[in-house]
């Protein structure tokens, strides 16, 4: 080909390339969706979250629950390998909690203190019930503007004729084709001895009498597809601190007396913690090790096929699966203010219960009250009636001191009602006091009280 097609050829090329070039980085260059902010607030003087329904979101935003009054919010139901998330009791119109959501999907969520993981998980929630959900959807990609590619024109490039070369005829010798004889190699089909898949395992988990604590603390490794029931005394609750991805996260309701149980089918492989609310903290149930003193427990589920030793029997060796950094998704339960004075103590408070025509009145004071600046005080009590139990926020009446009323239901005739009294201090737990009062005749004739 001549010198002067050739250089045009390559400048035509050239020039196509540059365009190609041109329009794949314009593509490349198309901005992507920023994460946006969102809000859920508790009504002041409500047991509610507004909205109750955020509607749907996107994947890397973030949500600030803004308090009021003493109220936590803690995951009922989330998708698989998203993480469980549990907020601290907070305290005050100052107190929020966030989450960055990263994996798409459903979210249920509640207040343990107001609510159930039930209410939460309904089709349907209730407007009256202190629960919650979003949805989160992937981040949308813009469409790009690709630029058109444009064909350069080239020149046909013209072969040069060449006259044919005769070449003399050739003899071949005669081919030979060899007979080959297959070898055969015969199939052998092994034999295959099925392994059958463990029974399922009822498990159990007791929480001593006048003890906070669940023994065993940590259940060890047992099997999918187990059953574990925690049989309770007192007052408690069960809640999933950090789940594998994949698993459902539980919330059990707050459980009363020695007749109340709670039970739960494990599915997914992986570590478990959990904790009691009421009791202790998420940070406590995901500590490696977790503390003997604290209310909290943990066990590790093994993959079907996996053996794993009878409960009966006595384990030999400490679960290998338990994490050794707590989940960057479960928030702490630490105050986000330390107090400038020390809390009061366990049994530093005055609690008075008593009948008042038709309803029970519940007041509660810190000793020596006057002693402890402008620490937030807040308390709660559930009545636990025959037809039910009953939760109300007792209002503040001055520094340490909150005053209430629970109105006993039409159903309640005579028996002894239990109450028990929660009380905050900046946001921590400090105390859970138990009274009894006894109903005569009708829910208006109360037979004595308590102090």
């Amino acid at each position: 080909m001549p010198r002067t097609k050739r250089n045009r050829l390559a400048t035509y090329l050239a020039a196509a390339t540059a365009v190609v070039v041109a329009g794949v980085l314009f593509a490349v260059a198309a901005p992507i969706a920023s994460a946006t902010p969102r809000t859920v607030t508790i009504t002041p003087g409500q047991d509610a979250f507004s909205p109750q329904n955020l509607g749907t979101i996107t994947v890397g935003d973030t949500i600030t629950f803004k308090n009021n009054d003493t109220h936590n919010v803690v995951s009922a139901n989330i998708p698989a390998g998203a993480a469980a998330f549990s907020s601290p009791i907070m305290s005050g119109a100052a107190a929020s909690f966030s989450i960055t959501v990263t994996v798409p999907g459903n979210y249920r969520y509640l207040c343990t203190l107001h609510s159930s993981a039930t209410a939460a998980n309904a089709a349907t929630q209730s407007a009256g019930a202190m629960v919650g959900q979003f949805t989160v959807v992937a981040a949308s990609t813009p469409t790009p503007t690709v630029a058109p590619t444009v064909a350069p024109t080239v020149a046909p490039t013209v072969a040069p004729t060449v006259a044919p070369t005769t070449m003399p005829p050739m003899t071949m010798p005669p081919t030979v084709v060899p007979t080959v004889v297959p070898t055969v190699v015969p199939t052998v089909v092994p034999t295959v001895v099925p392994t059958g898949a463990p029974g399922a395992t009822p498990r159990t988990i007791t929480i001593p009498n006048g003890q906070e604590s669940f023994a065993p603390q940590d259940l060890g490794t047992i099997n999918v597809g187990d059953t574990i029931t925690w049989k309770n005394s007192s007052t408690h609750n069960v809640v999933s601190a950090n789940i594998p991805a994949g698993a459902t996260a539980f919330t059990s309701p707050i459980m009363s007396g020695t007749g109340a149980t709670f039970s739960l089918k494990v599915t997914v492989p992986g570590n478990y913690r959990y904790v009691c609310t009421l009791h202790a903290s998420a940070s406590q149930a995901n500590a490696t090790p977790q503390s003997s003193g604290a209310m909290v427990g943990q066990f590790t589920v093994a993959a079907a096929g996996t053996p794993v030793p009878n409960p009966t029997a006595v384990p030999t060796a400490v679960p290998t699966a338990v994490p050794t950094v707590a989940p960057t998704g479960t928030p702490t339960a630490n105050p986000t203010a330390a107090p400038t004075t020390p809390a009061p103590a366990n049994g530093s408070f005055r609690v008075k219960v008593k009948g008042d025509h038709g309803a029970i009145e519940v007041e509660a004071e810190a000793k020596d009250r006057h002693d402890h600046g402008s620490m937030t005080f807040a308390v709660s009590a559930v009545a636990h009636f025959s037809t039910g139990d009953v939760t109300v926020q007792l209002p503040g009446h001055g520094d340490m001191r909150a005053r209430g009323d629970i109105r006993v239901p039409a159903g309640q005739t005579s028996g002894q009602v239990k109450v028990d009294v929660i009380i905050v201090c900046d946001g921590v737990r400090q105390s859970v006091i138990t009274k009894t009062i006894s109903i005569k005749g009708s829910s208006r004739n109360f037979a004595n009280h308590e102090d």
